[in-house]
C-alpha cells in the first residue's frame, strides 16, 4: 500500500484517493499526523473490514480496497454502438473501466473479443453481460428485428398461410387503434427460415410490413402483428395462441401469405 507518487496521478477510473485528498482531509479533521500516516491509518482499518468479509489478502480483498488500493477500478459499464440490428449483423461491444480479465454471458449470439454477432436464426431482445475480475458487472439488451440486411443471395420460396384478425369478441371501441398479434398453429411443419409479410390494408386493419423466423418442428408461426381499425363481429372462428396457449375466438378478415427466404448454398 502507498500514496500515488504524483499528487494528482492516479489510473484511468480508479477510486483510489490522490494524494491531495489526504492533504485536505488531515486540515480538515486537525490531524497532526503526516498525510501518508494518516492514509495508512483509514487503509488498514478498511484492510481488517475487508479481510473479515473476504477471508483472503487477494482478489475480492483488493476489490473491496479500491478507495485505497492504486489500479484497482470502477466496475465495468458495457454499451454498444447500436441497440438495435438485423440478424446475424456484428456489433461493437465498449467497456469503460473494470478490473480485467473479462468474461461474458449472453441469451443468443457470439460474441469474439469486443464484437457481438447476432444469431441469423431468430429475432427479439438478447441479453448481453460483462463480468470483470472483481465480479463486478455490467449489461446491456440488444435487439435483433430481422434477417440479414442486405439479404444474402438467394431467392424466394414456398409460402405460410396465415389467417390475419379484425377483432375478437367483446372489444369495445376505444380499442381500436391498437397493436394485436399471435402465433399460428401449423397443421404442417414447414422448412425453418425467415419468413416476410408484405405490408397490406385489407378491411378494418394495417398489416405492416415484417419478417418472422420460423424454427423447424414447432408448428407455431409467429409472433407476426397488426393493427385493429374497426370491428364487424360477423363469423367467428376459434383459434389457439400457439405462443401464448390461450383460447381466443376471432373474426377472421384476411389470409395473407408469408414467403421464405431461400439463401444460396
Amino acid at each position: 500500500m502507498q500514496l500515488p507518487e504524483v499528487q494528482e496521478d492516479v489510473p484511468p477510473c480508479s477510486l483510489v484517493f490522490p494524494r491531495s485528498y489526504w492533504l485536505n482531509l488531515r486540515e480538515e479533521i486537525g490531524m497532526l499526523c503526516s498525510a501518508y500516516d494518516l492514509f495508512m491509518k483509514y487503509c488498514l482499518t478498511a484492510g481488517g473490514t475487508c479481510f473479515a468479509i473476504n477471508g483472503t489478502l487477494t482478489g475480492k480483498f483488493f476489490c473491496c480496497m479500491s478507495n485505497y488500493y492504486p489500479g484497482n477500478t470502477k466496475g465495468p459499464t458495457l454499451s454498444a454502438e447500436k441497440y438495435v440490428c438485423a440478424a446475424g449483423e456484428t456489433v461493437g461491444l465498449f467497456i469503460e473501466c473494470g478490473v480485467p480479465s473479462f468474461t461474458w454471458e449472453t441469451t443468443g449470439g457470439i460474441i469474439s473479443g469486443l464484437n457481438w454477432m447476432a444469431p441469423v436464426d431468430g429475432f427479439g431482445e438478447f441479453l448481453i453481460k460483462v463480468i470483470d475480475a472483481c465480479e463486478h458487472s455490467s449489461q446491456i439488451t440488444i435487439t435483433v428485428t430481422g434477417p440479414p440486411d442486405p439479404l444474402p443471395p438467394g431467392h424466394w420460396g414456398n409460402q405460410i398461410g396465415i389467417m390475419i384478425w379484425e377483432g375478437w369478441r367483446g372489444m369495445e371501441a376505444g380499442q381500436l387503434g391498437s397493436s394485436a398479434s399471435m402465433g399460428w398453429p401449423l397443421s404442417y411443419d414447414p422448412p425453418a427460415g425467415w419468413y416476410y409479410l408484405a405490408a397490406s390494408e385489407p378491411l378494418n386493419i394495417v398489416v405492416p410490413e415484417q419478417w418472422v423466423y420460423y424454427a423447424a418442428g414447432s408448428r407455431c408461426f409467429g409472433p407476426y402483428h397488426w393493427t385493429i381499425t374497426e370491428t364487424v363481429n360477423n363469423g367467428w372462428y376459434g383459434a389457439v395462441d400457439c405462443l401464448s396457449g390461450i383460447p381466443r375466438a376471432w373474426d377472421a378478415v384476411s389470409y395473407p401469405k408469408a414467403t421464405r427466404w431461400i439463401p444460396d448454398e
